[in-house]
């Protein structure tokens, strides 16, 4: 087994470096890269950070386009980073493609993620020669901080604790939302409440986030939310692993007038989550002009309950 062991001042190259951070996280999305469109046809890809299979940081300071052509039948993209790694002094750039076809960005049944790149997300585009909508995008796997897996009841794993205004919704219709953290905000729960907002008088919003965890290894058997909601504002939950496959609550529930509380949902077992793949807890918001949701917390357990 290989040790590197860095101390204060020592020189660090690029080989090494790329060691160290494959080491110490998944390759995916560090920060930004979100897929949206600013045209009928065009892919929009937000500046952004990423990281390799390799350890290759990437880094994006502004916005990047690239069209692609409206088809009758319906067709799915995958939106990636390709890095050739080679003895040249600053090595050469990564390119971006829009490649047709669904990549996966990790392959559980070999363990390994994307070769040479990084997947940004995923555009399935329904047919018809209709315009691109940031509804048809579904964001790769972002790189996150994990704490220990809860296995007992009642006991959860804190995925994502408040949602942050650095974080850009994945899709919405209608206004952009307002978003305010709230740090004096407590009830049950030790965490700010994050308050997402219709700021239109006149129309209807619907935004959707993506919290992203890895499975852990006892499975993933509930899914614990702290939510409230305003009676004109509706909020949606479920799990997503990859382009367009949803995996519903056997509860499901859409919550409507809900004073701040935590809400359980359970995960079927027939769902049957690979140990250490990718997954999303999807939070899906519909509000009605000048209402808001109000969000604390996000959680999984591996415990199901038997009951």
């Amino acid at each position: 087994m290989q040790r590197i062991e860095i101390a204060v001042g020592d020189p660090v190259d690029a080989a090494v470096l790329q060691e160290i951070l494959s080491s110490l996280v998944d390759p995916g999305i560090l920060k930004g890269f979100q897929l949206s469109t600013t045209s009928s046809n065009t892919i929009a890809i937000l500046a952004g950070a990423a990281m390799t299979d390799s350890g290759v940081l990437i880094v994006e300071d502004e916005m990047l386009t690239r069209q692609i052509t409206l088809t009758i039948n319906p067709a799915n993209y995958t939106i990636y980073y390709s890095y050739g790694p080679n003895a040249t002094f600053g090595g050469n750039p990564a390119t971006l493609y829009v490649q047709p076809g669904l990549i996966e960005a990790y392959d559980p049944s070999t363990g390994l993620h994307f070769p040479n790149g990084v997947v940004l997300g995923w555009l399935q585009y329904p047919g018809g020669s209709v315009a691109l909508n940031d509804s048809m995008f579904i964001s790769g796997p972002r790189v996150g901080v994990l704490q220990p897996v809860a296995k007992n009841k009642d006991e959860f794993q804190t995925v994502y604790s408040p949602l942050s205004r650095l974080w850009s919704p994945i899709s919405i219709s209608g206004p952009l939302p307002d978003i305010v953290i709230d740090e004096n905000y407590d009830s049950g729960v030790k965490a700010p409440v994050t308050t997402i907002t219709n700021t239109s008088t006149t129309t209807q919003n619907i935004v959707k986030y993506l919290v992203p965890f890895r499975v852990p290894s006892a499975g993933v058997g509930q899914v614990e939310v702290w939510l409230r909601t305003d009676s004109g504002t509706s909020i949606s939950i479920y799990l997503q692993s990859g382009p367009g496959v949803q995996i519903t609550p056997s509860n499901f529930d859409i919550f409507n007038n809900t004073a701040m509380s935590r809400q359980v949902l359970q995960i079927p077992a027939s769902a049957n989550l690979e140990a250490n793949s990718e997954m999303f807890v999807v939070i899906q918001i519909t509000m009605n002009p000048t209402y808001s949701a109000g969000i604390k917390s996000v959680g999984i357990s591996s415990y199901t309950d038997p009951f």
